[in-house]
């Protein structure tokens, strides 16, 4: 049988929890009534002070669409697709510069925006 071991910090998981809070344009006061805690909690997760407790780990994850993996140990699989395609073009992505990743929205936003001839 194999051991891993797995080390994590309060601090990067602040990190990475203030980056998905702000990439929803959410407030610590709505994350922090989501949850059911105090403001000076949310802030004390993102400055690391403190950790996230369990009970409110799950919820994170589903506010956030993300795996308790990514947010404690940085995992680079963020969402929750049994679908390998989605993996897949996350991976590509990851992959892109700048510029790419701007032409690749633009070319989303024609797809998206389609029109039906």
């Amino acid at each position: 049988m194999h051991e891993f071991e797995y080390h994590y910090s309060s601090s990067d998981i602040g990190n990475r929890l203030k980056v998905l809070r702000k990439s929803k344009k959410m407030t610590q006061e709505e994350l922090a009534e989501l949850l059911g805690v105090s403001t000076d909690s949310i802030s004390n997760y993102e400055n690391g002070k403190t950790t996230i407790m369990p009970e409110h780990l799950m919820e994170v994850c589903q506010i956030f669409n993300v795996s308790a993996d990514y947010l404690l140990f940085n995992k680079k699989k963020l969402l929750f697709y049994n679908d390998i395609d989605y993996q897949v073009i996350l991976d590509k992505i990851e992959q892109c510069n700048e510029f790419d990743l701007s032409r690749i929205n633009k070319m989303i936003d024609i797809l998206l925006n389609k029109s039906v001839a």
